[in-house]
């Protein structure tokens, strides 16, 4: 821990504590989304983002705590994905609007290049944040606020 940044020290340090005495179950699907969505609570009220956890997992692949990050990370949004893959495009009102207004007419296309946006995303920490609005391992709504996103689906 001592090549970690200052602030790469404190953010592993409140993850740490954050785990102190809990025992996580990867195969309990409440288990994965209540220890994923506390740590990215925490870390975001104590002033780091999901870009940093993403950030710490890539650049300290040694740690054990960036081990177990992305693994949470990884069946958290594994969770997420199969809600994405049975969420129902044809009644989202942002979609129904981007359906009308673009080139891309269907539900299927767009279904298609979200899913396969969602692929690319699924070991970052930061996941589906820039396309999906989810609460507690579950998809709400299809949002499109990255350009990034837009741009990847040809809107």
């Amino acid at each position: 821990m001592n090549k970690l940044k200052l602030d790469e020290k404190e953010l592993v340090n409140d993850i740490i504590n954050i785990l102190k005495n809990k025992r996580v179950n990867f195969n309990k699907k409440k288990d994965v989304i209540r220890t994923y969505e506390t740590i990215n609570k925490s870390i975001i009220s104590k002033g780091f983002s999901p870009y940093d956890i993403n950030n710490l997992v890539n650049n300290q692949k040694s740690l054990k705590v960036s081990v177990f990050l992305k693994t949470l990370a990884n069946e958290y949004n594994k969770i997420l994905y199969k809600d994405l893959c049975k969420f129902n495009f044809k009644d989202n009102e942002s979609l129904k609007d981007i359906c009308n207004r673009s080139k891309i007419r269907g539900y299927k296309k767009i279904k298609t290049g979200i899913i396969d946006i969602a692929k690319d995303n699924i070991n970052k920490w930061e996941g589906f944040w820039s396309f999906c609005d989810y609460k507690k391992g579950k998809i709400n709504d299809i949002k499109f606020i990255d350009p990034d996103i837009l741009k990847k689906l040809n809107l």
